[in-house]
């Protein structure tokens, strides 16, 4: 029996929880990209602090998204008004369950609707095929960010509104 995915605009009550589900994203579900080197974690973490959070939700011009697995919140996503996605990620216990699309589909969805023809992003190694399947595709070579390698990927919204 498959469990309901949700998504829904974050809040400033999510603000907490939202912080969680990076900081643990990153920390577990991304440990085969920075293997667990602790510089790496800090300066990817950096940005993710429950101060930069409130920061987002108070800019009219970002789309935060929470996903919901059987109404809990397990993974979040955030792009500009712009069309470039920021991130999105998902706690790894509830990986490959259909979040990470779900939160896709409505940045993209929301995003068409503001008249954006089209999505880009960076992803980390370990994403490229996330983000392939969604039929992004690479742009341009990687880029280097905190010792790490990101690819620029971007996407047609012409079919998605």
């Amino acid at each position: 029996m498959d469990i309901p995915v949700t998504v829904c605009p974050a809040s400033v009550r999510d603000a907490a929880v939202i912080t969680r589900i990076l900081n643990r994203s990153i920390q577990a579900g991304c440990a085969a990209d920075h293997r667990n080197d602790a510089r790496v974690i800090a300066a990817w973490s950096r940005n993710k602090s429950l101060e930069h959070v409130c920061t987002w939700l108070d800019d009219t011009n970002l789309y935060l998204h929470l996903g919901l697995l059987a109404g809990k919140p397990v993974g979040v996503a955030l792009a500009r008004a712009t069309g470039q996605v920021y991130l999105c990620y998902v706690q790894p216990e509830c990986f490959r369950r259909g979040v990470g699309q779900a939160l896709m589909a409505s940045l993209e969805q929301r995003l068409a609707q503001a008249g954006r023809l089209c999505a880009g992003l960076y992803s980390s190694p370990s994403a490229r095929a996330f983000y392939r399947r969604l039929g992004y595709r690479e742009t341009g070579p990687a880029v280097s960010v905190f010792g790490l390698f990101f690819w620029p990927m971007a996407k047609s919204l012409a079919r998605v509104a």
